[in-house]
């Protein structure tokens, strides 16, 4: 079949869209474009020439951003999205690639907390992945009205 359709034999997880296809969980190394991509992304960024309000509005506006289309689809391993907060917690404090424990001036949980009480508001990507995925489970509670909610409520019910 693969010589008829000229196409090559390859094995999962496949990427597919940006994104890992597998049939099995994926795994912290499925998603190392990912990372490197983050990381490739803001390499040229002068962090360390910024000042904390600075930092903190691109924290805000396009590290907390940047994995939403992966969580749109995928539960990212916890140490994944560990990685990318390390990332925005070290760019955050210091503007630089990595920081230690020292630098931080103020717990990531505390930082996670809504302005309003207390915290800096910046997005808890675990929460924000879960939530992201569960928007589809709101709409196969809907009335079908796009060819995949069809595709679904005619094979499952």
């Amino acid at each position: 079949m693969a010589s008829t359709l000229g196409c090559s034999i390859s094995s999962f997880p496949q990427p597919y869209l940006g994104l890992p296809l597998s049939a099995s969980k994926i795994r912290v190394s499925d998603l190392q474009p990912l990372i490197d991509s983050f990381d490739s992304y803001f390499v040229g960024w002068r962090g360390h020439l910024h000042n904390q309000g600075g930092r903190e509005v691109l924290v805000h506006a396009v590290q907390s951003n940047f994995p939403i289309y992966a969580m749109c689809s995928l539960l990212l391993p916890k140490g994944v999205i560990d990685m990318i907060d390390a990332k925005r917690r070290s760019f955050l404090w210091t503007g630089e690639k990595t920081c230690s424990g020292g630098h931080c001036k103020a717990p990531w949980d505390l930082v996670c907390i809504p302005k309003d009480k207390g915290g800096l508001g910046v997005k808890d990507l675990h929460v924000q992945n879960r939530c992201l995925l569960q928007k589809f489970l709101s709409k196969l509670h809907q009335l079908a009205s796009s060819p995949w909610q069809t595709w679904f409520q005619n094979n499952y019910g």
